[in-house]
């Protein structure tokens, strides 16, 4: 399984070499794909999953990281309204309120996923997915 994980995270880092000389200011779907396959092999190799676990895993993950990514999409696009207009009072209580309820819905998912991937993992792996996408993104800004 080890030799497995090392393939995975060799081919990701290879994979991704390009995506890390391209100019920054144009993120590319091509970048992403490249990034999330970093994700995917990060995440593989710190929880040690099996193939079998993988297979129950990675369904539950995708939803979750869809889901979250929306939130997190409607949160940025309330900021942005409100820099765009920021003298609009009615404006930025209306969009604080929507970033609040994102925010809690965001936690709602967070606590819905740990509850979905608790059986297939165990508590301590499931312990450990809540410092990894942090731990996963500190490592990619530090390369």
């Amino acid at each position: 399984m080890k030799i497995i994980n090392a393939l995975m995270i060799a081919f990701a880092v290879f994979i991704s070499i390009p995506a890390m000389t391209q100019d920054k200011d144009e993120p590319s779907n091509d970048q992403n794909e490249r990034v999330e396959a970093l994700k995917r092999a990060f995440i593989t190799e710190r929880l040690n999953l099996t193939v079998a676990e993988a297979e129950k895993f990675w369904p539950v993950f995708n939803e979750f990281d869809d889901k979250k990514k929306e939130v997190k999409k409607a949160i940025r696009q309330s900021h942005k309204a409100c820099e765009a207009d920021p003298k609009n009072e009615k404006l930025l209580l209306e969009k604080v309120v929507l970033i609040t309820q994102k925010r809690k819905e965001e936690a709602e998912l967070d606590e819905k996923f740990i509850k979905d991937v608790l059986p297939i993992l165990g508590a301590e792996r499931a312990g450990k997915l809540l410092g990894i996408e942090e731990e996963f993104r500190k490592k990619l800004m530090d390369e």
